[in-house]
């Protein structure tokens, strides 16, 4: 256990219970997210790197908004005032665990337009993928399981409203 720590041996615990009480094994993708975004904690909002290490690390753990607001509370009330590409880094971080679970293999942005690669298992409903379409002009989504859109938002809405997308999407 020691070796390779507490989560990691929990997780694989747990995996190894679930397979031999006969059940498939979890699907799981991590996502990969390009959105052209600043999510950089600026060294003079956490000054001391070791700090600024753990709370990139705590940040990327964040799989629900309200341990995203929690997170946000606590480092107003510990730095100050967050940084436009700190708040950003909270919202990717929530829309990446969105992502994680809808089976999401990718999400990009290319100037206006926003790509998601779905796994081949993502649980997408298809009358909700079809009201998706018609409210966006243009939209396709082709048979490698991509959705191509265009977005015209601001820029720090772009990761709230992707992930609302997923979840609308989602059965």
């Amino acid at each position: 256990m020691n070796s390779v720590g507490l989560d990691l041996y929990l997780q694989m615990l747990e995996e190894t219970v679930e397979e031999l009480r006969g059940a498939p094994p979890k699907l799981e993708v991590r996502s990969t997210l390009n959105l052209g975004l600043n999510i950089k904690i600026p060294d003079s909002y956490i000054g001391d790197e070791s700090q600024r290490l753990r709370m990139y690390k705590r940040i990327s753990s964040i799989s629900q908004p309200e341990s995203r607001a929690e997170l946000e509370g606590e480092l107003a009330d510990r730095y100050g005032p967050l940084p436009p590409s700190v708040v950003n880094l909270l919202n990717y971080a929530v829309l990446k665990s969105v992502a994680e679970r809808f089976l999401v293999h990718s999400i990009e942005r290319r100037e206006n337009e926003i790509w998601i690669r779905f796994h081949s298992e993502a649980p997408i409903n298809s009358d909700n993928l079809a009201q998706f379409m018609r409210r966006h002009k243009g939209a396709t989504f082709r048979p490698d399981n991509a959705l191509r859109f265009s977005f015209s938002g601001l820029e720090t809405e772009l990761p709230g409203q992707l992930a609302k997308t997923l979840q609308q999407l989602h059965h």
